[in-house]
């Protein structure tokens, strides 16, 4: 008897990718990639074997290898400790490039502030939401309680001022990350399904 008696239609099944070629950069992520997605961002933990795998691909794609992660960087160091690769943390707000060199995004004081104050009122109301506070960069999880979603969406899009971006949708973990680009607000919603924004 087959393991799956429900074959995707062929549609749905990619082949598989070619071989990595030596003139190849690789850029990794982290939650839901590298590791499994936990109940909460510092639940999330690396499995030995990968991270003795990562210094030989590294050293294979001739230093070629980078994080691009959610997490701020001194977090994502804390899941591989002993090894240093280059990043792009908190959606690239922050980055560490080959030679160790810190590049920082400052975000508008004024702005984030108004919008850390908004997402602690809706964690305060709903002690199921978790404010994950990464310096550049606004994470409120949902995870435990996935109803709470739209009401969410919905809080953020009334908050929006006439600068805003229009929201992006992702086929992301449960949750909603805020972020100040340069002097506009990006709204990064993730939910299970792609969805078009009203």
């Amino acid at each position: 008897m087959p393991s799956d008696p429900t074959p995707r239609p062929a549609r749905f099944v990619r082949p598989s990718p070619p071989p990595l070629g030596r003139d190849c950069a690789l850029f990794l992520d982290i939650d839901g990639t590298l590791a499994e997605l936990a109940h909460a961002p510092d639940a999330v933990r690396i499995d030995v074997d990968l991270c003795a795998l990562l210094p030989r691909l590294r050293e294979e794609l001739n230093g070629a290898l980078a994080l691009v992660t959610g997490r701020a960087n001194t977090d994502a160091d804390r899941l591989f400790p002993g090894f240093t690769l280059p990043i792009a943390g908190q959606h690239g707000c922050e980055r560490r490039d080959a030679a160790g060199t810190i590049h920082l995004h400052a975000p508008i004081r004024k702005t984030q502030a108004r919008l850390r104050t908004l997402l602690k009122r809706l964690a305060k109301r709903h002690p199921q939401l978790q404010l994950e506070d990464k310096g550049a960069a606004l994470a409120l999880h949902y995870r435990g309680s996935p109803q709470l979603a739209s009401h969410v969406h919905r809080t953020l899009r009334r908050s929006r001022g006439p600068s805003c971006s229009p929201c992006a949708w992702w086929k992301l973990p449960l949750e909603c990350v805020v972020e100040d680009v340069g002097t506009r607000i990006r709204w990064r919603s993730c939910r299970r399904r792609r969805t078009r924004p009203s």
